[in-house]
């Protein structure tokens, strides 16, 4: 199993399109507090659900580093992963190093736009950019072997600065895939220009990644693959208050989808429960779009659709069916140019 930790509900910086940021749905959870369960508490889980990989996140998980290092002490046959925003790498390296050559398997992600998104949108509190310290901490960490990537995003009124992103995010010799942002709301009457800024800078990735010679599989949307998340089925959060969620996201859904409390005594049938509802809801993404890569999410479809994708995979505010068609008809023109 893989379980997701919430290990601090507070950030450092005030990213404007944060969902745990000012687009949060509840804004009670916007504590500057930490997670309110003990260690041992989670290591009882862990032993008892199998466990083999922990994610850390926050917030800012290294704001909560001395919870994530006795965890990663206490088991170090797991792996894990670190969803960080690098601002702390550079102070907490010696302790990653250690823990490196310590635990089964240690991944420390970037959250990196692309300088020309990231600029505009991953700023501080104090509406300072941030582009130079995830730089910093990927290079650090590569430096001293620590397996490292960037995590990025794009918002819908961004898609005009896709491409130059893209050129700087592989400059690092990292693979540029950005997630939609689901959390922004638009205005419908711009999706017109949104569309076309999208289609014009995939073009412009694509042409780039013909003159160059490159694998399209730099730009991930440029690949042939279809990801269902394991949302609910062998993968499950854990919010600051020790409640149990299906997936990290699923914690700022306006829908219930808590399944439990850590110290529920019948934890155990309620995830049994659980696994049962999204593998059922899993099985019902299927659809006959012929887009060879599209990013698939189990608690949207629910959310607008009662369970099902009725031919179209939306949010509240982007349609993304629409968008990953787009990018496919990119790349199989792509394709069709590298014949």
């Amino acid at each position: 199993m893989i379980l997701d930790i919430c290990v601090t509900s507070a950030c450092n910086l005030g990213c404007l399109y944060c969902s745990e940021g000012k687009g949060t749905i509840d804004q009670s959870r916007i504590l500057n507090s930490k997670i309110k369960i003990n260690l041992q508490e989670i290591i009882n889980f862990i032993e008892r659900f199998h466990v083999d990989k922990v994610g850390f996140w926050g917030g800012e998980p290294f704001l909560n580093f001395s919870l994530c290092k006795q965890l990663m002490e206490a088991k170090p046959n797991l792996e894990y992963l670190f969803y960080s925003n690098g601002t702390y790498v550079e102070k907490y390296l010696k302790d990653l190093i250690h823990l490196n050559n310590t635990v089964h398997k240690l991944i420390v992600q970037i959250s990196y736009d692309g300088k020309p998104i990231n600029d505009r949108l991953r700023l501080t509190k104090n509406h300072s950019t941030t582009s130079d310290q995830a730089v910093n901490a990927l290079k650090l960490l590569k430096e001293n072997n620590i397996e490292t990537c960037f995590k990025s995003t794009v918002t819908a009124d961004t898609f005009k600065y896709l491409f130059e992103s893209f050129k700087d995010v592989i400059s690092y010799g990292v693979t540029y895939n950005p997630t939609p942002d689901c959390f922004n709301k638009y205005d419908e009457s711009k999706w017109f220009t949104y569309y076309n800024d999208l289609r014009s800078n995939l073009l412009k990735i694509a042409g780039y990644i013909y003159k160059h010679d490159l694998k399209p599989s730099l730009f991930r949307w440029f690949t042939d693959e279809r990801a269902i998340c394991q949302c609910g089925d062998g993968y499950v959060a854990l919010d600051v208050d020790g409640y149990i969620f299906p997936c990290h996201s699923a914690m700022y859904s306006n829908l219930d989808h808590k399944i439990g409390s850590i110290r529920d005594i019948d934890i155990d049938i309620k995830l049994k429960n659980s696994f049962i509802r999204y593998k059922k809801l899993n099985q019902k993404l299927n659809c006959t779009c012929d887009a060879r890569f599209c990013m698939k999410c189990p608690i949207g479809a629910y959310q607008l659709n009662d369970g099902s994708y009725e031919n179209r995979y939306t949010t509240k505010n982007i349609d993304m069916c629409k968008v990953f068609k787009i990018s496919d008809q990119v790349y199989r023109s792509l394709l069709y140019a590298k014949r």
